[in-house]
C-alpha cells in the first residue's frame, strides 16, 4: 500500500517564509532602482546644501555681466578694436571639493559671448596648438603651408578668479556662504577691477546626519 507524503501547517509556513526571504531583496532592489530623466538646465533639478549646477550658471553669469558692466562705465577698454584677454583657471578656496576647470570654462564662454574682448588660449588646446606650430617647422611640412613663429597674441588683460565659502552650525541648522570673485588686471599697468556674487544656503540635519 503506498503512501502519499503530505506537508504539515508547520512546513507550509516554512515553505513561505523561504519564498518571502528569497523575493524579498529582489522586490527592494527593484524598488531602489535608479530612474533619471531630463529636466532644463535653467531649473534647479536637485536641491542641495553644496555648490551645484545652478550656483555655478549663477556666479558664473551674473559675475561677468556685473564685471562688463563696470568696465563699461569707466572706459576701461579702448574705443577701437577689442583688447586682448586671458582668462586664468579659477581657484578653489573652499573646503568642498569642486572641479574649477568647469567654472573656468563657463566663465571664459561669458566672456567669449559678450564679444568685448579676443580671447587666447593657454590651456590644453593652447599647448597643442603651440605643437602643432612647432611641428610645423619640421622637414616633413611643405615650407609653403607654414604658419610663421612669434605671432601669438599677447594678452592686454587677464581675468582671475576665485571661490571661498564660509560654513555656519547651530543646532540642526547648517549655512553655508559662497563668495566668487573676478578680477581683471591690465597686464601692462597692474590696474585692476573687481565684481562679485554671493550665495547663501540653509539646510537642516537629517535623520542620519549632515
Amino acid at each position: 500500500m503506498s503512501r502519499r507524503f503530505s506537508y504539515g501547517k508547520g512546513d507550509q509556513i516554512m515553505k513561505r517564509l523561504w519564498v518571502i526571504v528569497v523575493l524579498l531583496p529582489l522586490a527592494i532592489a527593484a524598488g531602489c532602482a535608479t530612474r533619471g530623466e531630463r529636466v532644463p538646465t535653467d531649473i534647479e533639478a536637485v536641491t542641495t546644501h553644496d555648490f551645484n549646477a545652478t550656483d555655478l550658471q549663477i556666479i558664473g553669469g551674473q559675475a561677468v555681466k556685473k564685471l562688463f558692466k563696470i568696465t563699461d562705465e569707466q572706459e576701461v577698454f579702448p574705443l577701437a578694436g577689442r583688447p586682448v584677454m586671458y582668462v586664468a583657471r579659477i581657484r578653489n578656496l573652499t573646503d568642498e571639493h569642486i572641479d574649477t576647470t568647469m567654472i573656468s570654462e563657463y566663465v571664459e564662454t561669458k566672456v567669449s559671448e559678450s564679444g568685448k574682448v579676443r580671447l587666447v588660449d593657454r590651456s590644453a588646446g593652447g599647448d597643442e596648438a603651440l605643437e602643432e606650430l612647432q611641428f610645423q617647422q619640421g622637414a616633413f611640412v611643405d615650407p609653403t603651408t607654414t604658419k610663421n613663429l612669434g605671432k601669438i597674441l599677447g594678452a592686454d588683460y587677464l581675468l582671475v578668479g576665485s571661490l571661498s565659502n564660509l560654513v555656519a552650525k547651530a543646532g540642526a541648522r547648517k549655512g553655508q556662504y559662497f563668495l566668487f570673485t573676478l578680477t581683471l588686471v591690465n597686464v601692462e599697468t597692474n590696474e585692476a577691477w573687481k565684481s562679485q556674487v554671493e550665495i547663501q544656503k540653509v539646510s537642516k540635519r537629517g535623520w542620519f546626519g549632515w
